[in-house]
């Protein structure tokens, strides 16, 4: 496909004129089939051009329909997943952010997409691997007998004078038959390309939005900190408290005096320090401001221009309710924000910076004061002015739009806010099931171009008065997650891997035991760089299988995700021979501790309830006594086993995890192998051997455990 891709930039005037332009093409190519391009353009004729976008290039894909994977980077609301797009048949139309070029038959993706072709087993995969000065996209059009695929960038009515230059922003062109491989090797070249940060260590902590929302008090917030700090004190790895919008007036007159929050920040920074070894997190939205803010009385030269009032561009509604919007091309506006992440820094000794934003939906129908400067230049100004206050060590977490945001946030937000319900009654699109979506499939990113992120994790077993659905439903009651969708919700965020952030009331949560237990099996995490999907273009969504590798020193083995979408049960088929490779493999679930016996090629899994998942480790089936899984940590080992060993009959089972209360090992023998003793310094060690070949170990621990198993076998 790619021999046929010709580079002809052309310009969309503002005035609906298209005008072709002036190029050069550098172009790099790379392992695997892969072709990175860089396109500078120019203005070939006498007279300025106002620019609305430039079409790189329009390939007409030669058939009547395509399957396409779709992945979300204008904001973390926007959906990923598959879908198929048909010639002379309108387009999928779900999409929350529509350019306004778009009309029916028209379909983007912003900044990747990936194609399928009928009958070719290669995929191919578009990508723009920058986005610091324009916002690019990929726009499919199924108008006519075939569907045809163009690569823009949105030059927003740049006026681009006769023999003037611009940079596009960059963009990879790669086939494949693995579409893990396609989308891995996209994330690792934009990883060059941005100089991405990725820390070491996954974020953990607490945040108050998830049950608070606006309505929290200092007291809330130490309340939780000092639960937290029992926990600590156990060993968890709690290292944050995040405290989100509702600690400063208008939720957006950032420095003031809030009388929830009497102490002040600095003071409640070095609380959580001092007292309960714990970093203060603040949330931080600087593109929108509240219409009563001293800055939207004061400054209005500060605030974006609404192209058709010539006045401050305004909206009924955001997260800082009734709005102006801030126009930091403005210089001094720049320096103001600048001043207040200094505060929040050097004063108040803020270790995370949460952004909320930035949004290019807000800035629709605006201007901004410098002519010369995209909105999207403007976020990556801001962010860069961010992250010069915050310095190296300080923690940011983007939200918004990811192009700009590459190689200045530690942390992206992959999904929107986090919801107790699996679809919101009102809004099917919104809700559990579509964040979880969202987050598996952007599992990929995680680890090379920064740390993901889902927002939080909810546990709580009691309703929040706080719910964001009463302003939607007045009078509504929240729902408790039920089991199912308890555990669909955790193994997912799990194997996506990121940060991982509790969010209920801490003290109220553990008077639970089963919250304490339920956490420890998710931290700590596993420090991987996420799950893979393993059903792709099968005419469906959102895949349902996923796996991770894991790789320890003294074993290598598997965890699958099997997740069920539907509303019924489901039995799957899980093709083992695509990602596990040859092999005879044992398989063992982790939520309900059951061994599916030994597999090859292929293998069934069978009763996955509605909203349900299982979670199975997938270790090479040896024919000798073996650890097959613990009901630890999701992992099954790669957390909490630190060394396994056999030697002459003995299998020796290191086990260090911070909490081993009523824990439980599952061990499988051969026939000829009977177990004839155990040494372990582990409390109230219990063996059931009613199951054949199985021993289950029932113990506890404290943060350390020794089992020695002594075999003998018979001939």
């Amino acid at each position: 496909m790619m021999k046929t891709i010709r580079i002809n930039p052309r310009a969309l005037s503002t005035d609906g004129r298209t005008v072709p332009m002036g190029c050069e093409i550098r172009e790099q190519k790379g392992p695997a089939g892969c072709t990175v391009c860089s396109v500078t353009v120019w203005n070939e004729s006498d007279r300025p051009l106002r620019v609305d976008r430039v079409e790189l290039f329009n390939l007409d894909l030669a058939a009547a329909q395509v399957e396409v994977f779709r992945q979300g980077f204008y904001m973390p609301g926007d959906p990923a997943g598959f879908y198929t797009l048909t010639a002379g048949q309108k387009a999928p139309n779900e999409l929350p952010y529509k350019l306004k070029f778009q009309d029916a038959y028209d379909f983007v993706s912003h900044a990747l997409v990936v194609v399928r072709l009928p009958r070719r087993r290669k995929m191919q995969l578009f990508g723009f691997t920058t986005g610091r000065s324009f916002h690019a996209f990929w726009a499919f059009r199924t108008r006519g007998k075939t569907v045809h695929i163009s690569a823009q960038c949105n030059l927003e009515g740049t006026i681009l004078d006769p023999a003037g230059r611009l940079e596009m922003e960059q963009f990879m062109l790669m086939d494949d038959v693995d579409f893990a491989a396609l989308v891995d090797r996209y994330a690792e070249r934009a990883a060059r390309a941005n100089g991405a940060r990725v820390g070491p260590k996954t974020v953990t902590g607490w945040s108050d939005w998830q049950y608070y929302r606006r309505d929290k008090t200092e007291q809330d917030v130490l309340r939780s900190a000092a639960a937290m700090k029992r926990l600590k004190d156990k060993g968890f790895p709690l290292d944050f408290v995040i405290v989100d919008s509702g600690y400063c007036n208008y939720s957006s007159e950032w420095l003031g005096h809030c009388d929830k929050f009497p102490s002040g920040m600095r003071a409640l920074g070095r609380t959580l320090r001092k007292r309960y070894g714990l970093g203060l997190g603040v949330w931080f939205a600087p593109f929108v401001t509240n219409v009563n803010t001293a800055v939207a009385r004061e400054h209005p030269d500060w605030l974006v221009i609404d192209k058709t009032t010539n006045r401050p561009l305004s909206g009924p509604q955001s997260c800082v309710g009734e709005y102006y919007v801030i126009d930091y091309s403005v210089p001094e506006a720049l320096e103001w924000m600048g001043g207040v992440v200094r505060t929040m820094v050097r004063n108040w000794g803020a270790e995370y910076i949460k952004l909320d934003g930035p949004n290019p939906a807000k800035y629709l129908g605006g201007r901004l004061r410098d002519p010369r400067m995209t909105v999207v230049r403007m976020f990556r100004r801001s962010l860069e002015a961010i992250r010069a206050e915050c310095g190296e060590d300080v923690l940011i977490e983007g939200e918004g739009i990811y192009g700009p945001s590459m190689g200045l946030v530690d942390i992206q937000r992959a999904q929107q806010d986090s919801w107790a319900f699996w679809t919101r009654p009102d809004r099917p699109q919104s809700g559990m099931k579509e964040n979880v979506k969202n987050d598996l499939l952007a599992s990929f990113l995680h680890g090379r171009v920064w740390h993901n992120h889902r927002e939080n994790v909810i546990l709580r077993d009691f309703p929040s008065p706080h719910h964001h659905l009463q302003r939607y439903l007045p009078g509504s009651t929240e729902v408790i997650i039920p089991e199912n969708e308890l555990r669909f919700q955790m193994s997912a965020q799990a194997m996506g891997g990121g940060a991982m952030l509790l969010t209920d009331p801490m003290d109220e949560l553990l008077r639970n035991r089963r919250s304490e237990v339920l956490i420890s099996q998710f931290l700590p995490p596993f420090e991987t760089q996420g799950c893979r999907p393993i059903d792709v273009f099968t005419g469906q969504h959102a895949p349902s299988l996923y796996y991770v590798p894991v790789r320890r020193d003294f074993e290598e083995w598997i965890i699958l995700g099997v997740f069920n979408w539907k509303d019924s049960y489901q039995d799957f088929s899980v093709p083992l021979d695509r990602f596990a490779g040859a092999g005879t493999w044992r398989a063992f679930t982790f939520w309900d501790q059951t061994y599916l016996g030994v597999h090859r090629n292929k293998m069934t899994v069978k009763d996955v309830p509605a909203h349900g998942c299982r979670v199975i480790a997938l270790r090479k089936a040896l024919r000798r006594p073996q650890v097959i899984g613990t009901d630890i940590h999701i992992f099954q080992g790669a957390v909490e086993l630190a060394s396994v060993s056999y030697r002459r009959g003995v299998l020796d089972i290191d086990l260090r995890h911070i909490t081993q209360a009523e824990r439980r090992v599952t061990i499988w023998r051969p026939p000829r192998y009977h177990l004839k003793n155990i040494e372990t310094d582990a409390r109230g060690l219990l063996v059931d051997t009613r199951k054949r070949n199985l021993l289950t170990i029932h113990f506890s621990g404290r943060k350390r455990a020794r089992l020695r198993l002594q075999f003998t076998r018979k001939k």
